[in-house]
């Protein structure tokens, strides 16, 4: 099987994208985040006369970075150890019918979320 994975958003096109990508490896890490996310949509524009990317999540999130080889967006096989995969972008894959994140990496891939924690004031009982 190869590493690489069909998207589901072949043919969506953005207006000012110069390339919509087909297929890519199969998981997504923000070095600027913390969860790994599935790609959905995969777009190349040009701003400033340089190439960037935007990438839309499975789970609805996204991100967007220039198309350089320290770029903070890296595509991977399979998740780093000890990673978190986004549990929302695993829900929509078995929606959509798409293998689990382990099944593609061949072990077991942990599975979280973030949640929003106020701290500015003590939380009232």
């Amino acid at each position: 099987m190869s590493a690489k994975v069909k998207l589901l958003g072949e043919g969506r096109v953005c207006k000012s994208a110069v390339a919509t990508l087909t297929h890519t490896l199969p998981f997504v890490q923000n070095k600027r985040g913390i969860l790994i996310h599935r790609p959905r949509y995969v777009n190349i524009y040009n701003l400033h006369k340089q190439a960037h990317m935007a990438v839309s999540h499975l789970c609805g999130n996204g991100t967007t970075g220039p198309v350089t080889a320290n770029s903070h967006i890296k595509f991977l096989a399979t998740p780093p150890d000890d990673s978190v995969m986004c549990e929302r972008c695993e829900e929509f894959a078995a929606i959509f019918g798409l293998p689990s994140a382990s099944e593609l990496a061949g072990r077991h891939v942990h599975r979280g979320k973030l949640k929003a924690v106020i701290t500015c004031c003590e939380a009232k009982p």
